[in-house]
């Protein structure tokens, strides 16, 4: 594989399971009917008592992930996929409860323009990108016996949360505004959002790895 082969994989797998995930996420949310008891609750209650019944598709991207990443790197995908599942899964399901906190409860037009609620928005997921990007990426360093997990997963979840920012800028300049009608440009922003920090942050992530690849042991996976 080229020089610039791992990374660009990565960085594609990254995004497609990621960036994915989140989309059949919301499909699901848009396309069928939630349950009673949620419809009852405010909305900074309901997303969070609703978040068990969103993880599948988390814990098959992150396995998907996990899994994709071990082959590019020529170790065994199951392991990773475990890994990949756990990590990613766990780190948004702890997470999504304060972001969406800050989100709902955030009082509308407290940012003068042109800051306002888009740049709220984007700086909060931005913190969520790097964390999950940051901690899976160090456990999955692990799992495949790469050595410097906290600091390419620091490198890697710093990446992500800029391509994030990147991400929500270019969706503002598609009309993708926060805060701004129709509704549905909050969800368009976030995809936008996480196309970018999937890229970014896998692209980072491959580079590591690719420099790494050298002092891997050849047999063996750290436990």
């Amino acid at each position: 594989m080229n020089r610039f082969g791992l990374p660009v994989s990565v960085a594609i797998a990254t995004a497609v399971t990621m960036a994915g995930a989140v989309l059949v996420i919301f499909w699901l949310l848009l396309n069928f009917e939630p349950p009673g008891f949620l419809e009852a609750l405010p909305i900074y209650l309901a997303i969070p008592a609703g978040l068990p019944l969103i993880l599948g598709p988390l814990l098959v991207a992150g396995a998907m992930w996990g899994a994709l990443i071990a082959h590019l790197f020529g170790r065994p995908l199951v392991p990773a996929a475990r890994t990949g599942a756990l990590s990613v899964t766990g780190m948004i399901a702890l997470l999504e409860l304060p972001v969406h906190l800050s989100q709902a409860l955030a009082p509308p037009g407290w940012l003068p323009r042109p800051l306002g609620i888009h740049f709220f928005f984007t700086l909060i997921f931005m913190f969520e990108v790097a964390l999950v990007s940051g901690v899976s990426a160090a456990r999955l360093c692990a799992r495949l016996g790469v050595d410097g997990g906290p600091r390419i997963g620091t490198r890697a979840g710093i990446a992500g949360a800029l391509g994030f920012a990147l991400g929500s800028v270019v969706a503002a300049a598609m009309g993708f505004v926060v805060g701004e009608p129709p509704g549905t440009n909050m969800v368009w922003a976030l995809h936008v959002g996480n196309v970018f920090a999937g890229l970014s942050a896998g692209w980072q992530f491959g580079r590591q790895l690719d420099a790494a690849r050298s002092a891997v042991p050849p047999v063996g996976v750290r436990a």
